[in-house]
C-alpha cells in the first residue's frame, strides 16, 4: 500500500501500465479496491476492514433473503451463524482477505444467478471481479455449470474425477504464456504441495466432519423425500452445493485446498443448515433426536472453531494491555 502511495502512479497506469509495484498486477478489481483506499486514506487497515466488511454484509444478504424466500418455515437463528464462522472464522477473513473477499462475490454471484434466477450477465460479471480479487474464485465456475444444467448423481464421480486430475492440468498451465492463467497454476501447486501451509489438525478435520455431514444428510433427505422437498431453484443451489462440497472432501490430504475453498460455505450457511432446522421435515420422517444431534455436532464444532482460532488472539491482546 505505501509502495502505491510512492509510486504516484495514476489510476489507469497502475492498473494496466504497473510494473510491478504493489504485486498482484493481473487483479485488477483489488487493485482498484487499493488504490481507492491509498487516495482516501494514509491508514493501511482501511483495506481489510473494507475487505471484512464486503463479506459480512453479503453474509447478511444471503441469510436474510434465504429465511424470507425458502418457504420452509425455519428463521434466522444461532446455527446459522455458527457455521458460517465455522466456514469463515473472522481471523481468515482479515488474514485472507483476497481470499474471503473473493468467495464472498463469487457467492453473491451464485446465489443470485442458480437460486434468484437472475441473468448469466450478472454471474459472469460479479465472477469476473471476484476472479480478479483472487483467482480462487474460479473454481466455483465448473460447479456451477454442473449444477444449472442438472446432471444430477453423475456429477458428483465428474468432481472426484476432476480433483484427481487437477495437479496434472495445473503442471500443464504452469507453462502458460498467459500470466493469469499461469499464476493460478502455481498458486494450486503450491497450494497442494508437500510445503503447503499447516496450521493444525483441528481446522482441518473440523471443517471435513462438518462438510461430509451436510453432504450425507443431504442425500438422505433427497433420497427420502425425491424431488418433493425442494423446487428447482433450492435443487439447483443445493446440487451446486454437494459438487462444491464432494470437491473439498476429494482433497482431504490437503491443508489449504480445504480450508480455503471452505470460505465459500460461509455464505452459503442458511442454506446447510436449513437441512436440519426444517421441523416439518423432520416431523415427517419421525427424527427429531437425528435432528437435535446434528444441531449438537454443529455447535460443537462451531464452538471449538471459536476457542482454536479467537481465543489466543483475545489473550495474546490481553497480555499485552
Amino acid at each position: 500500500m505505501n509502495d502505491i502511495r510512492r509510486s504516484n502512479l495514476s489510476l489507469i497506469e497502475f492498473l494496466f501500465y504497473n510494473k510491478g509495484v504493489g504485486r498482484y498486477p493481473t487483479l485488477f478489481s483489488f487493485n482498484l479496491l487499493r488504490y481507492i483506499i491509498c487516495i482516501f486514506t494514509e491508514n493501511n487497515h482501511w483495506l481489510p476492514c473494507v475487505c471484512v466488511f464486503i463479506d459480512y454484509l453479503i453474509v447478511g444478504y444471503i441469510m436474510t433473503d434465504w429465511y424470507e424466500t425458502n418457504s420452509f418455515g425455519d428463521r434466522v437463528g444461532l446455527l446459522p451463524l455458527l457455521v458460517c464462522f465455522a466456514f469463515l472464522p473472522l481471523i481468515h477473513a482479515i488474514s485472507g482477505m483476497r481470499n474471503s473477499l473473493a468467495c464472498s462475490l463469487a457467492g453473491l454471484a451464485i446465489y443470485l444467478y442458480l437460486y434468484k434466477r437472475k441473468k448469466v450477465v450478472f454471474f459472469i460479471v460479479l465472477s469476473f471481479i471476484a476472479a480478479t480479487v483472487h483467482p480462487v474464485a474460479l473454481f466455483t465456475v465448473p460447479f456451477v455449470l454442473l449444477a444449472r444444467y442438472n446432471i444430477g448423481k453423475k456429477g458428483i464421480g465428474l468432481v472426484f474425477l476432476l480433483s484427481l486430475s487437477l495437479n496434472r492440468t495445473a503442471q500443464y498451465f504452469s507453462r502458460s504464456s498467459i500470466p493469469y492463467i499461469s499464476t493460478i497454476a502455481q498458486k494450486y501447486i503450491s497450494y497442494s504441495s508437500e510445503t503447503q501451509y499447516w496450521g493444525g489438525n483441528y481446522p482441518l478435520w473440523g471443517v471435513l466432519v462438518l462438510v461430509a455431514s451436510f453432504v450425507f444428510l443431504y442425500l438422505f433427505l433427497e433420497k427420502r423425500f425425491r424431488i418433493l422437498l425442494w423446487n428447482n431453484e433450492q435443487k439447483t443451489l443445493y446440487n451446486f452445493l454437494i459438487y462444491y462440497m464432494c470437491f473439498i472432501l476429494g482433497n482431504i490430504g490437503n491443508y489449504d485446498l480445504v480450508l480455503r475453498p471452505a470460505y465459500l460455505l460461509g455464505f452459503f450457511a442458511p442454506v446447510l443448515t436449513s437441512l436440519l432446522e426444517n421441523k416439518i421435515v423432520w416431523r415427517q420422517i419421525h427424527g427429531q433426536v437425528i435432528q437435535l444431534g446434528g444441531k449438537f455436532l454443529c455447535i460443537t464444532l462451531c464452538l471449538l472453531t471459536f476457542y482454536i482460532y479467537v481465543w489466543p488472539v483475545v489473550r495474546t491482546f490481553s497480555n499485552t494491555i
